[in-house]
């Protein structure tokens, strides 16, 4: 009789063991759940309001512009996510590699709440093939890194309007 004693504890044990795991792997699948639902996604930002107080902008105002006196780029983002975007950067291609991306300047917050926006400024523009390729760098709460690569590509026929050719989110996590 001492070996059913000792079979039940057994049993009880592993079954013990079992429901643990399982508990463990759901807890870890639900906070990666809670997690994803408040990601931060950073996009670029329709052109009747790209423009952010106090930036200096030459007429058209849009999703971006490059100014004739001075060459810069500039191009507008918002955070359209439920998250907080953190360590917020950005970053343009040069020409003629489109995978050599050279920092923006500094922004006023490295931080986007939701439906926050600000403007990137990148000095030097060279267009090539009438596209800027750019590339948004930034964190959500858990630290997990993200990144959005946009291609700008500016209307044929002399006209200064400028349009988003693709965007792609990107999780590097």
């Amino acid at each position: 009789m001492e070996w059913i004693a000792i079979a039940a504890a057994l049993l009880t044990g592993f079954g013990t063991t079992t429901l643990a795991f399982f508990t463990w792997r759901l807890a870890g699948t639900t906070k990666a759940d809670v997690e994803a639902q408040w990601r931060p996604m950073l996009v670029p930002r329709f052109h009747q309001s790209a423009a952010m107080p106090g930036m200096r902008l030459h007429g058209w105002l849009g999703w971006a512009e490059v100014l004739d006196d001075n060459k810069v780029f500039l191009f507008s983002f918002q955070n359209i996510g439920k998250g907080l975007a953190l360590k917020v950067r950005g970053s343009v291609a040069k020409p003629p590699l489109s995978a050599t991306f050279v920092p923006c300047g500094a922004l006023a917050s490295p931080v986007f709440a939701v439906d926050d926006r600000t403007a990137f400024r990148f000095p030097n523009v060279a267009i090539a093939d009438n596209r800027v390729r750019v590339r948004v760098y930034y964190a959500d709460l858990a630290g997990h890194p993200q990144r959005t690569d946009a291609v700008y590509k500016r209307v044929p026929d002399g006209n200064p309007e400028w349009v988003v050719e693709s965007v792609e989110p990107v999780s590097l996590s």
